[in-house]
Formats: C-alpha cells, structure tokens, sequence
C-alpha cells in the first residue's frame, strides 16, 4: 500500500506541472468557494489525463488480441487520436457486419442478364431459378451506397489518424483503397447505364465485395494466406501433371485412332486432353474405357496405367504439399504471431508506467482492466497477472496479459434456487435423498434404460402396436423424460444442469416433442401426418446419448467437436471461391439456360445428356442456383454434364471455366481443408492432461466464479501461441514459461502457500481442458474438475495420455509462491 500511495503522489505531482493553474498552493490564498471548482476542474483534467493514456494502453493490447500493429503508427494530436477511436469502433462492430450483408446482398441482386431488354425473366418459369424476390433498382442503390460509403467512412478515419504512411506499409490496406475507388466507379457506371443499354451487362461490384470482406475477417485472411503460400509447390505439381496428361493424350490420339473409342472419346487432340481430364477426376470412370474394353480386354491397362500415376500418385502428392506447407505456414505465423504480440504488450506497458518505474501498480493495472471486465472479474484477472503476490505487475508478468483475457469469470450461486423459495427443503431428509439420487450413477443408466425402452417402443409402433397403444407409450415415456429434466434442474440448478452437454441435448429434443405434442392438440384446420413422424423421429435422437457413454467414441466426438471451429475457417475461404466463381458464372452464362421453345439457346441444348438427366436447373441464372451447381462440381458428381450443357449454349472455351474452379477449388483449396482437418485432429487426439487445484496471488474476493475459455477474437488469437505445448521426459514445456516436474508418472507436485490463482498453473489448466474448461473459485483457491483434452506438439513430436484421478498433499515443489497440483494415472511417451 506505501508503493502505491507513493506512486499516486508522484503522479499527482507529475499533473500539477502539466495542469499548473489549478496547483493546490494558489487554491490556499481562494475563497472555500474556488476551492471547491478548483477541486472539480482538477478531477476532470486528471480524469481526461489518465483516460488518454490508458486508452492508448488499450489500443495496444487490442492490436495485442487482434494481431496487428495499428496503434503504434499513430500521429500526434487529438484528431488523429480521435479518428483512431472511432475508427476502431466503427471497424470492430459495425464494417464488419455491414460488409458481409453487401455481400450477401448479392443474392437478391437482380442480374444483370435479366435487366437488359424490354421482358423480365428473373421469375419467367422458362429460366429455372430460385425465383427469390429481388430488391429494386433504387432499393438495390440506396443499399450499395449506405455500405460503400461506411466503408469509405473507415478508410477516411484511417488515413486521419495514421497518415500515409501506413498505407504505403500496408501494402492490402492500400489495395483496399483502389478497390473501394473502383467499387464507387461501377456503382456509378451500373446506375446510371438505363435497363434496356446493352452495356449494362457486366459488374465488377460482385468480385469486389468479396475481395473487401476478406481483410476485415481475421480468419479468413490468414486462410487466404496459407492458401497464397501453397499455390508455388502447387503449381509445379500442375505443370508436372499437365504434362504428364498431355503425353497420355497424345498416345491415346496415336493407339485408338480409327476405333471406337477413338471417335466417340479421342477423336481430336483437344477433346482427348479433356476426357482425360475428366477421368482424372473419376467422373466419368469407367464409362470412357467401355468402348476400348469391349473391343480389346488389354486395352485396360492403358487406363488403369493412367488412374494409377495420375489418381493415385499426382493427386496424393497435391495433398501432401498441402499438409506440409500449412504445417510450415501456420508454424511461421505462430512465431511472428508471438513477436508482435509481445512488442504491444510491451507498448501497452510503457503506456501505463507513467513514472518508469518498471512495474505497474495495482490501480494501475485495474484501469486498463476495467476496460474488459469490472468488478470482482477484474480483481481476479490481477490475481492471474500477479504471479508472485506481491501487488504489482512487472514486465514479464504482463506479456500473460492475452492469455488471461482469455478467461471468463461467471459468478456462481452458493445455494440453489429451490433453498430460496423453500428454504425448509435445506434441511429436509427426503430432499437430501432425492438429490442423492438423481446424482447416482444407477439413476443415469435408469434413465439409459428407459431410452433403450424408447428406441424399442419405435420399432413396435411401426411393427405390430395400434395407434392407441402406442400413443400411451408415448405420453408415458415424454412424461418420464420431462420429469428427468425437472428433477435434474431443481437438483443439480440450471448453471450446473446447463454445463452438461447430455442434459442440453435431453433438453432441447424434449422440449421440441412437446411443440409438436402441443402443436397437434391445437384445433387447427393444419393437419400434417410429417409432424407425428418428426415427432418419433426426435425422440429417438435421446439414444445419441448412449453413444457418449462409449469413452473411445466419446473421445473422437469431442475431438471433432474441436476441429469444427478450425475447419471452418478453411470452409469459409472455399466459400468465397465458390461466391467469386458464381458471379462470374452468373455474368458469363445468366440467362442462357433456358427450357423456352423459342429461345436459340434451348434449341442448341437439345439432344444433349444436360437437357435428358433434367440438368437444366443446375446453372447460373441467379445466384443460389449457380452455388448449387458449383457445389455439385466441388464433390465431382456428374460435372462434366453440367459443363456438357453450358458449352452447348456457349463455347468450347467455358471448359476453362469449370476446370479452373476444379483446380483451385478441388484441389487446392479442398485439400488443403483435408490436410487441416486431418492435421488438427491428429493433435486433439493425440493427448489427455488433467489439472485439480492451481495456487497464486491472493485476491481479496469472495464467492464462487465459473471461469471459462472465452470464445471470441482473444481465444482464437491466443490458441496459435498455446499450441506449441509439449510433454517430454520429466519437464512441461509451453511458451509462456517451464516448470520442472520431479515426479514419476503418478506423482504429485504441489506448493504450500495457500494463494488463490496462479497465471502458469491456470494456463496449463485452461490448455488441458480446451475449450470445455471450467475452473471453480471458491474461497480463495481454484479447483479444476479431472478432464480430457489435448496437448498440442509442433516443438517436438510426443504422444502423452495422462488423467487425473485424485488429489494428494505430498511431494511438495515449490517455485516462487506458485504451484500446480497434478495427478497422472498413465504416462506414456513416444518421441519422433
């Protein structure tokens, strides 16, 4: 307290020279009155002085989060200052979400193909589409404009609060900026061109509404990244695959000339490169070597030569560069991830250190964490700060400051609800065992038991049981499940109850039973036999749950569970492939799908196997049929039909089209998702680490808090720093820090002082237990149930199992005041 109180006079001091016409010695001599304005006016200033440079501290942990470095390209002076903070607002919560309905609002755009000429064919039942309602041409402008000028908004804010400079640094940022001049070019150019122009055909507002969302997203711009660093080694396996097709062209045009194969397949050069093509991709396999089989049984070896080096070789190779340049990619960005991480914290620091004093104090330290959380949140977020208990933060201890932001504190009940309105069942015996009961393990597979019963009863309801029978059964089995869930919820209270992935999952199909029970009693003229089968089939998705009674499938679920959120980043790149290849579909070939009689297009599809399969709604007449189509092709189902029916209306030169996106989206974009997947399940699957009770700095609060991984910006920001863990011989390696285990596999490590959170113990803590983290504060100590989750090796190839049983006092390790407490049951250990 002397520190602090010392450093408050200091800064105090440090203000009187900067705001000296309010100095306390020429108050002295003023009236009681002036007194008291003098003292308003020097809490503002003081007020006004300590928000700036804590909100500058601010932006540099945000940059910190976000992995930027914006803040420390800022000019001087309170208008660029100003700009910064709105800038950043406007950049954070507003752009973002403004950007991505620009771009969906492409799909109820109308095209441009049906707005030229005098008849609308948008909703003409001759141009199969979705027939969405479109906006009008002016709601279509007054939209383009609100987005287009935000947008322009945001960069102006920018450029005021950093200059040119930063521009010319960024080398996206000021390709941003010719887009955006283009993109206000062609709104121009789209709404001032009348309907019926014939130069009104083309937009570039399509393309470059995807081409601006993708820097405002910060996953997809690091996927889009990883996809850039593939396409050379990528490259040289398409060059060396393009040869290798050409060749086997070549020799097809030489052996089957004169055959039937060769003129219904290879009877030119051009169509054999393309058949062999389409091969490749195992589309039209094996209807393209029927002809040559039929004649000659040896000719197959011709074709299964070809599908051996080009299947399953060529196109294995493309995966396995994919796999090893995201590795190497996500490695390099792990690492400057983490440089410039620490260089903004170290920023953010020298911003709260007003008297370079080389650590931070407490007050300080809570203004900046005020700006996240407040209250007792914030004390606990200075417990996992100060390592060492002694009141203050230093530098080192700083650099935790994204991992502990990491962290959501959600205060707990110390009673139940239930005591509240009853306090009499506090004490009532029959209670006690009720609640004794429902938190058995007989009572779980009782209830196991009766969705056995459930599954059963199906079947007989379909089988052999009557209607009335059944419907019992029904009402008898929906009522023991609803009172499980009743029961469950006064017992165990909702937080407790909710945290259960099980009990969410019996919650939410039971309660959609009785929408639909409730939903059919209902006098309605609606009468629907689909609602009385939805209804069975809902019920029968409670035996999902015995499935998470398998630990082995309950481990890869939870694992795959995990990889969803880092797929999808990868997915949504694929999905701004597929948007950029639409539009350009839609510009390219909107409209010339048609089934009119009267129409030329019609009569060229005619007599092709596009317009016989019933092809003709896969196109591009608008935008959701065109990302269908493109999807088709994506799980290569029948494309070469679909492209058989756009070449038909147009050329042989739209082959290069469908091709193109195969290439770039099959076989790079999609294999590198593979390659993602698979690289990130080996690391969930690889590993389990528990962690029962974690020490550190004494807080001062009390209550029970939940504290969970958050799961926004911080988390995904952070988790490419955590993931260099690694568990070898007898040390826990991670980037933030080493401790030295003495233990054998089995032992206990644990330290004496009775402190309340430790930011290493924890962090290990929130590391094993992944995103199902649930760390308890209670009384001044943390308890971390026993749990699964992974360890994440990139530092050194290690394959760990370890569980946590239970909790021990001895074989004490102390380092510093700090300590994590772990139990492993099973320890073993494989190095690459």
């Amino acid at each position: 307290m002397k520190g602090e109180t010392s450093t408050s006079s200091s800064r105090e001091s440090q203000l009187e020279e900067r705001v000296p016409l309010i100095s306390l010695s020429e108050s002295q001599t003023a009236s009681e009155e002036t007194a008291k304005n003098s003292a308003k006016v020097w809490k503002k200033w003081k007020k006004v002085f300590r928000e700036r440079h804590v909100m500058k501290a601010i932006s540099f942990v945000m940059d910190a989060i976000e992995e930027t470095s914006r803040t420390k390209y800022l000019q001087d002076g309170s208008v660029p200052w100003t700009s910064h903070v709105i800038g950043g607002h406007i950049r954070r919560f507003v752009t973002p979400y403004l950007l991505l309905f620009w771009l969906l609002f492409t799909f109820w755009e109308k095209p441009v193909w049906c707005l030229s000429g005098d008849d609308d064919n948008c909703n003409n039942p001759d141009y199969p589409s979705w027939n969405v309602p479109y906006f009008s041409r002016w709601e279509a402008l007054g939209i383009e404009l609100g987005c287009w000028g935000t947008y322009t908004v945001d960069l102006s804010l920018r450029l005021t609060a950093y200059g040119w400079k930063y521009f010319d640094i960024d080398p996206a940022l000021k390709v941003t900026g010719i887009m955006m001049v283009i993109a206000g070019a062609d709104i121009i150019y789209g709404y001032s061109t009348s309907d019926d122009d014939s130069l009104y055909k083309f937009r570039l507002s399509p393309f470059l509404r995807v081409m601006l969302y993708i820097p405002y997203s910060q996953e997809l711009r690091s996927e889009m990244m990883v996809v850039l660093k593939v396409l050379p080694k990528f490259s040289g396996v398409m060059v060396l695959g393009t040869a290798f097709v050409a060749i086997y062209a070549w020799a097809a045009v030489l052996i089957f000339d004169g055959t039937d194969e060769g003129s219904e397949y290879f009877s030119s050069y051009s169509e054999t490169l393309w058949n062999l093509f389409v091969l490749l991709t195992t589309a039209n396999w094996a209807d393209i070597m029927m002809p040559a089989y039929t004649d000659k049984r040896g000719s197959c070896f011709f074709f299964i030569v070809y599908m051996l080096v080009g299947l399953f070789f060529l196109m294995n190779v493309v995966l396995a560069i994919a796999f090893q340049t995201y590795l190497d990619q996500e490695k390099a960005d792990r690492s400057s991830t983490i440089e410039e991480r620490r260089v903004n914290l170290k920023k953010a620091f020298q911003e709260l250190d007003r008297g370079d004093k080389g650590y931070l104090t407490r007050s300080e330290t809570m203004d900046l964490l005020s700006a996240f959380t407040s209250g007792d949140k914030a004390k606990l977020m200075f417990g996992l700060l100060d390592k060492n208990g002694n009141g203050s933060i230093h530098m080192k201890e700083f650099q935790n400051l994204c991992a502990v932001l990491v962290l959501e504190f959600e205060k707990l009940d110390t009673e139940l609800f239930i005591f509240e309105l009853f306090p009499k069942l506090k004490d009532n015996l029959r209670f006690k065992q009720l609640a004794s009961t429902v938190k058995s393990d007989d009572f779980e597979r009782a209830m196991d038991a009766m969705i056995v019963l459930c599954l059963f009863s199906v079947f007989l309801e379909v089988t052999v049981l009557s209607d009335t029978v059944g419907t019992a059964i029904d009402a008898i089995l929906l009522s023991v499940f609803t009172i499980e869930i009743m029961v469950k919820i006064v017992v165990l209270d909702w937080d407790k109850f909710w945290s259960s992935n099980a009990n969410r999952f019996d919650f939410v199909t039971t309660i959609l039973v009785w929408v639909l029970v409730v939903y059919v009693l209902l006098p309605t003229d609606y009468n629907d036999t689909g609602i009385f089968k939805l209804a069975v089939f809902i019920r029968t998705l409670r035996c999902v749950r015995l499935l998470l009674g398998i630990s082995s499938l309950k481990l890869i679920i939870d694992t795959l569970l995990r990889v969803v959120p880092i797929a999808w980043r990868l997915l949504l790149v694929l999905l701004c492939t597929m948007f950029f290849y639409c539009a350009l579909g839609l510009q390219i070939f909107g409209g010339k799908i048609t089934t009119d009689p009267q129409s030329s297009y019609f009569q060229s599809l005619n007599g092709t196997d596009y317009l016989a399969a019933g092809y003709e709604v896969n196109n591009f007449n608008d935008m959701p049929s065109g990302m269908v189509t493109l999807f088709e092709i994506l799980i290569v189902s029948n494309w070469h039909v679909v492209t058989e029916g756009h070449v038909a209306v147009t050329s042989k030169w739209s082959r290069l089209f469908f091709s193109s996106f195969y290439i770039f989206g099959v076989l790079l974009v999609l294999n590198i998702l593979i390659a993602t997947i698979l690289e990130k399940y080996i690391t969930e699957y690889t590993g389990n680490v528990g962690a029962t009770e974690v020490d550190g700095t004494k807080t001062g609060v009390e209550g029970k808090f939940r504290v969970n991984i958050s799961k926004n910006t911080v988390m995904r920001a952070l988790q490419r720093q955590m993931q260099t863990k690694a568990v070898t011989g007898r040390r826990v390696k991670w980037n933030a820090g080493v401790v030295n285990n003495p233990c054998t596999a089995g032992g206990v490590f644990r330290g004496s002082a009775p402190f309340a959170l430790h930011f290493y113990g924890l962090c290990l803590c929130v590391l094993a237990l992944g995103p199902y983290c649930s760390v308890e504060v209670n009384g001044g100590h943390t308890e971390a149930a026993a749990a699964t989750a992974r360890v994440a090796r990139n530092a050194i190839r290690a394959m760990c199992c370890c569980g946590v049983n239970s909790l021990s006092s001895s074989s004490p390790m102390h380092f510093g005041r700090t300590a994590i407490c772990l139990r492993a049951s099973r320890c073993a250990l494989g190095a690459a």
